[in-house]
Order: C-alpha cells, then structure tokens, then sequence
C-alpha cells in the first residue's frame, strides 16, 4: 500500500478513535461546512454510523436547504448545549484558524480539524485530486471578459506568430482526446467559455461517448435552447453555473432569452434524476433577480483568487513568493492542466501569462507531456527551497509540505 493510501486510512482513523472514545459525552454533531469538503466528509461519518444534526454555515441563505437529508443551518440559529456538542470542520484546512475562531466567539471548543486528506474521501473527489484532468479552452478571447479573468496576458502570450488557432476545431479536440488516459477528468473551463465555441456540444458529445468523465462550468453565453436536451444526455462530474454579479465583473448579458435559458437549466435533471447543476459561481453579489430563478436549492459560491500573480488587485485571495518545499493544493503531480486551441498545454488554469507551456499535444503523446523535461523541472523546482521563478510560488493554490 502507498504511503499516500496510508494516510488517508491513519486520517479517517482519528474521526472513528474520536467518536467510539468520546460517544457518552456527544449529543450534537455538526459538520462546519457544506461544500466540496464537508459533503464526502458527512457521508463518510453516516456510513460509520455517526449521527449528524446538520451542516453548520455562516450564512445559510448562499447553501441549499439540506445536502443527502440533511439539513443546512446557520451558526448563529443553534441553540444546543454547547459543552455536548461537536464540530468537526468539512473546509479547507487554512481556514481551520478562522472558523475555530468563529466558533469559539459562540462559545464552542470541542472541534476536530480539517486536513488535506478530507478532500478525498468521496470518490469523485478522490478521483478529482488524483486523476489527471485537462481543462478545454474552446476558444482564445471570451467575450465575458471577466475583471477576475486576465484575458490580456494570455491574448498578449497566446498570439506570438499570428498563425496560431484561435478557435479550437473539432478535429483538433478529438485528436487530443484520443491521445489522454481513460481516467482522465475532462472540464469544458479553461480560460473561456465553452459555448462561445460553436462546436462545444459536439465535443461534449464525443468526450462523454469515449468514456471520459467530464465537468461543465458556463455562463450559458452560447448555449441555446435547443441544445439543452443534448447537453442533459450527457453524465457530468458536476455541472457548474457562473451567474451575473451586480458589480458587472462579468459581462453576461441578462436578457429575457438568458433568463428563460437559466429557468431551463435550473429545473434540468442529469441522467440519474439528480439536479442537473451542482452548484454556481459568482464574481461579486449576485443580484436578487437571478437568485429568484436559481431557488433555494442551489448553492452559490463566491471564491476570487488573483490567478497567481496574473492579477493585482488587493482585494483578491493572494499568496507572494511562498518558501520551502510546496505541492498544489488541486494537483500534487501538476497533471490539472490546460488544452489550448492549437495543441498546446499549460501547467494550469491560474497560467494566464502561458509562463509554464508543458508541450503539445497535437504532436506529442500525453505522457511526453506530463512527465517530460518541463513538467519535471517544475516539479524539482516546487521542492527547492530556494527556487522563486515557477509560477506555483505566488499561487494561493500551493501548500507547503
């Protein structure tokens, strides 16, 4: 058994140890959390035959109403003996300091913390941090424009002999995709979105009939009506919404068609009868009109990080010239990377500047790609101290180790 796998049984380990020795003095458990952590974290405690009351939010109004059964509540809404009352923290585990600090203002003290390893314990989310994944680009220039999004940089690094493709072909996506691993993660993202590209479905289509597991993030931008029976056939990891923000960081159009667009989209179900969207994103406060047509029961996520260094705006989730030996909180084998329309591929979709260009694919084999001299150079250079020229060392995505 790898160290790795060693781990992650030693972690799930200390919640089983915690709950058989402390069971007499426990009423109340809650998970601290609702999201990407929290949710395989609960249904690992259910499956061990732990009895959770609800997931704990700060702010209940941007989560469902409940998640596999079980409810969702605001922290200041409990009302619970505090000293027979547990949380065990479902977030990423450099906010363990903030939320046990948040907790202890309300006067709860017995917690367990998150560690890395809590991000695996589903299996589509074990699959997500260690499979490769290759994000699509369909298109260079994205008329959403984003402010979070540095659509300069990578226009200004992307276009330097004026014959490269600025719209991926679909020859040129089958192509690549033949040459990937069955168990690769494909995700319709990258650095613009998909259905700006008019053959975005098609390319769904053939990824989801090659067997690939896939993930979908879109402002609807593109997609018309007539298209949403063909893209609900296809089975998604998760299928995720940018929505409009009444800042305007994004420029989607918020007309009657979007709108209707959007009420489909929301009642839409996946194959398996689950609710076709998992969870939207925004870039500011989302406006009430399209938190009316999104409902209750979907979860909207507002996480604005500066593209490692690519930004520079203050307000932005930063990290500068991060020390000692690092990983990548999303990929510790750098093998999440970026499919660009004319074959090349980039270390990750925080490479907006293309500072890591790791080959191409329309002329090498994956394998050349991901385990080539650039890919390994980077990976040597995240374990020397003293290196500060790779990108991964201002990217608010990396950990030390």
């Amino acid at each position: 058994m790898e160290n790795f796998e060693e781990k992650l049984l030693q972690d799930k380990k200390r919640y089983l140890d915690f709950f058989r020795e402390n069971k007499a003095r426990i009423d109340n458990v809650f998970v601290y959390g609702a999201g990407r952590m929290a949710k395989p974290l609960a249904l690992f405690l259910k499956e061990n035959h732990i009895s959770i009351n609800a997931f704990c939010v700060s702010d209940s109004t941007l989560n469902r109403k409940e998640e596999y059964g079980i409810p969702i509540v605001q922290i200041d809404k409990l009302c619970v003996n505090k000293e027979r009352t547990v949380f065990v923290l479902g977030v990423n585990p450099r906010l363990n300091a903030e939320i046990i600090n948040i907790l202890g203002g309300y006067g709860y003290g017995n917690l367990i913390p998150s560690t890395e390893y809590i991000r695996y314990y589903g299996k589509y989310h074990y699959d997500f941090y260690r499979n490769p994944m290759l994000e699509i680009t369909t298109k260079v220039g994205c008329a959403i424009n984003c402010k979070f999004c540095p659509q300069d940089s990578f226009l200004k690094n992307y276009f330097q002999t004026g014959n490269e493709e600025s719209i991926m072909s679909f020859e040129t996506f089958q192509t690549c995709i033949d040459k990937t691993p069955e168990n690769i993660l494909i995700e319709f993202a990258g650095f613009t979105e998909p259905f700006l590209n008019e053959a975005c479905l098609e390319m769904l289509e053939y990824a989801n009939k090659s067997g690939r597991k896939i993930n979908l993030f879109t402002t609807l931008v593109g997609m018309k009506k007539e298209m949403l029976s063909a893209v609900t056939d296809i089975e998604y990891g998760e299928f995720v919404l940018h929505v409009p923000d009444v800042e305007e960081y994004a420029k989607i159009p918020v007309t009657e068609e979007y709108l209707g667009l959007l009420d489909l989209v929301v009642k839409a179900k996946k194959p398996s009868g689950e609710p076709l969207v998992d969870y939207a994103c925004s870039q500011g406060e989302v406006p009430g009109l399209i938190k009316e047509h999104l409902g209750d029961d979907i979860r909207i996520f507002v996480s604005l990080l500066d593209r490692a260094g690519n930004l520079e705006d203050e307000c932005l989730y930063r990290k500068r010239g991060i020390k000692g030996r690092i990983c990548c909180d999303v990929s510790e084998t750098i093998n999440h990377n970026v499919l660009l329309p004319d074959g090349r591929v980039v270390i990750c979709a925080q490479d907006y500047g293309m500072q890591h260009v790791l080959g191409n694919l329309l002329v090498e084999s994956y394998d050349e790609i991901v385990n080539g001299d650039i890919a390994q150079n980077i990976i040597s250079r995240m374990s020397c101290p003293d290196d500060t020229g790779i990108l991964c060392r201002n990217c608010s995505l990396a950990r030390e180790i």
